[in-house]
C-alpha cells in the first residue's frame, strides 16, 4: 500500500513536470504567433519546445492514470473512469471552447490567419470531427487525451506493460504513413506510445533516481541535442522515429530535473502556479490574443508582444480561476476545478 512519504515524493516531480509542461506550452504560444517574422533564437527556441512539451503531458498522465490504477489495487470501473474524463475533459473542452469560438466570431475574426464561420456545421466539424481544427486551437489535446486514457484503460488490461509499450512504438512510428485527421486518430495512435511510457516509469519508479546521475544527465542532454538537430533534416521513414526518440529524450531530461529539484525541495516558479497547470492551458489564450493583437494593431514590437504574451498567457489565467472560484463557483467545473 502507498504511505504518505511515497505520495509526497511522487507529487514533488510530478508536479514540477506538470508546472514545466505548462510554462513550455506558454512559451511556445508565445513565441511563434506569426512564425514568418520569428528572429533566429525564438525559431530554436520553439524547435526545442516542440519537440517534447506535447508528449510530456501524455507521459505524465500515463504516469498519474498507472498511479490512480496502483492507489485502487488496480480496479477501476469502465464506467466511473470513463464518466470521471468525460467530466474532467470535456465540459471545460466545450465550455472554454464555445466562448472563444464566439469571440473569434464576434470579435477577433479580422484579426485571425484563417477566418472562422459562424455555423453549426463548421462549429461541429471543428469541435468534433476535426478538433485539431478546433477555432482554441490548443484544445485538441483534451479529446486526444480522452481517447488515449480510454485505449490504455482497455488496452493494458490485456497486454503487460513492457510488449504494450513495444506495441505502441511501432504503431508511433507507423500512425503517419496513412494520415487521419479524423478525430484526430493519427495523432491518438502517435501520443498513445508517451501515455505507455508514463505507464512504464511508474511500474519502474523505485529506479528512475538513476536518472539524477550527472553522468545520465550530460549523456542524454547530448543525445537529445543530436537528435534535435537531426530532426531539422529530412530522412523520409526515419523522421518518425528520430522525432520520437528526441521527444523521449526531452522527457527523460525534463523528469531527471524534476527529480533532482523536488528532492531539495525546489518548486518550480516557487510553487506559484502550482495546481493550476490545467487552467491556465485552458485560459491562456485570453491574455495571449489580446496582446498579439495590439503586435497586429502595430502597438507593439515582436519582441515585448513575445513578452506580454508569456507573462499574460500565466497571469490571467490564475486572475479568471480566483474570480470563478470566488464569484462563480458554480462554473468551476467549466475550468476543471
Amino acid at each position: 500500500m502507498e504511505n504518505k512519504s511515497t505520495k509526497t515524493i511522487l507529487f514533488g516531480y510530478i508536479t514540477f513536470l506538470q508546472s514545466l509542461g505548462i510554462v513550455l506550452v506558454v512559451l511556445g504560444h508565445s513565441l511563434n504567433f506569426f512564425p514568418e517574422i520569428m528572429p533566429i533564437w525564438a525559431k530554436i527556441t520553439e524547435k526545442f519546445v516542440y519537440s517534447f512539451h506535447m508528449p510530456l503531458f501524455f507521459f505524465i498522465s500515463g504516469f498519474l492514470f498507472s498511479y490512480s490504477l496502483f492507489r485502487k489495487n488496480g480496479e477501476i470501473a469502465l464506467n466511473d473512469f470513463v464518466k470521471k474524463k468525460l467530466k474532467r475533459l470535456f465540459i471545460p473542452y466545450f465550455a472554454v471552447g464555445t466562448i472563444i469560438y464566439l469571440l473569434k466570431i464576434l470579435v477577433f475574426n479580422q484579426f485571425v490567419v484563417k477566418k472562422i464561420e459562424f455555423s453549426l456545421q463548421y462549429y461541429i466539424s471543428s469541435t468534433i470531427l476535426y478538433p485539431t481544427h478546433n477555432p482554441a486551437s490548443c484544445l485538441w489535446f483534451l479529446p486526444t487525451l480522452f481517447c488515449v486514457s480510454l485505449a490504455a484503460y482497455i488496452i493494458s488490461k490485456h497486454i503487460q506493460i513492457k510488449p504494450l509499450l513495444l506495441i505502441a512504438f511501432i504503431v508511433a512510428n507507423l500512425s503517419y504513413i496513412y494520415f487521419i485527421n479524423l478525430f484526430n486518430i493519427s495523432g491518438i495512435l502517435y501520443y498513445l506510445l508517451f501515455f505507455v511510457f508514463g505507464m512504464y516509469i511508474f511500474s519502474i519508479k523505485d529506479k528512475i533516481k538513476l536518472l539524477q546521475k550527472p553522468v545520465s544527465f550530460v549523456f542524454m542532454l547530448l543525445l537529445f541535442i543530436v537528435c534535435l538537430y537531426l530532426t531539422t533534416i529530412r530522412f523520409a521513414v526515419f523522421n518518425r522515429f528520430i522525432a520520437i526518440v528526441t521527444a523521449s529524450l526531452g522527457i527523460l531530461i525534463s523528469l531527471s530535473a524534476a527529480l533532482y529539484f523536488s528532492e531539495k525541495n525546489i518548486k518550480f516558479f516557487y510553487g506559484i502556479i502550482d495546481g493550476y497547470y490545467y487552467q491556465i492551458y485552458l485560459l491562456a489564450w485570453f491574455g495571449q490574443c489580446g496582446m498579439r493583437t495590439l503586435y497586429q494593431l502595430h502597438i507593439l514590437n515582436y519582441e515585448t508582444t513575445m513578452a506580454l504574451m508569456f507573462v499574460s498567457g500565466i497571469v490571467i489565467p490564475l486572475i479568471i480561476t480566483k474570480v470563478i472560484i470566488k464569484y462563480f463557483p458554480k462554473f468551476k467545473i467549466c475550468i476543471g476545478k
